[in-house]
């Protein structure tokens, strides 16, 4: 996904489109998942803490400035 594809998405979640949030993660569930179970190296914390972390960057979406990584801020 391109920054201004991510930019893009951030923006309508932000403006109140929650739904588009899918859009981001199902672009950077698997790299984030990645990271996670090379870590954790156990399937159920590596779901939950996906899970997590998703719902995190939910809520703090309004941290990220826009043209950034979106990847590194996750």
């Amino acid at each position: 996904m391109s920054k201004q594809e991510i930019d893009s998405i951030v923006a309508r979640v932000l403006g109140g489109d929650v739904d588009a949030y899918e859009a981001i993660v199902s672009g950077y569930q698997q790299e984030v998942w990645k990271v996670v179970a090379a870590m954790l190296l156990n399937a159920q914390r590596t779901e939950d803490l996906v899970e997590q972390t998703f719902i995190k960057a939910f809520q703090q979406l309004h941290h990220y400035k826009l043209g950034r990584d979106f990847g590194v801020w996750i």
